[in-house]
């Protein structure tokens, strides 16, 4: 069995002074990672959509057509940090509203969470970032 799961996600057209109840400077969703292994959704025309880089925050250019795939906290603890989840987060789109429908992958639930012995000799680095 699989868990996966389509979401359908609108966010309001916002302008200078933000949406109402909230400021322009406010995110739409904060920094976060994706749990399930792989999570792909259609690129973003608003290009709100933004992930960290070693430079910061950087916004997703739009590109017409095409789909972001990214690997989320399970493959990164799968492959002991080598194939690390990505940090990402929506700010505010201006003038237009956002749509986004991303397909969250997720892996059976009767699958072993264990790192694949090849990887099983590296230091991970997924813990370091959760704290519980």
């Amino acid at each position: 069995p699989s868990e996966s799961v389509m979401r359908l996600l609108r966010y309001p057209a916002a302008n200078a002074r933000g949406v109402e109840g909230y400021s322009a400077s406010q995110l739409r969703m904060a920094p976060h990672t994706d749990i399930g292994p792989i999570t792909i959704l259609p690129a973003d025309p608003s290009e709100s959509l933004e992930y960290w880089t070693s430079k910061g925050w950087q916004r997703i250019a739009y590109s017409a057509n095409t789909f972001l795939v990214h690997l989320g906290d399970c493959v990164d603890f799968w492959t002991n940090g080598a194939w690390p989840s990505q940090w990402h987060r929506v700010s505010q789109p201006i003038e237009a509203p956002r749509f986004s429908m991303p397909f969250f992958i997720r892996a059976n639930p009767d699958i072993p969470m264990e790192v694949l012995p090849r990887y099983a000799r590296q230091r991970s680095t997924l813990m370091d970032r959760i704290n519980i």
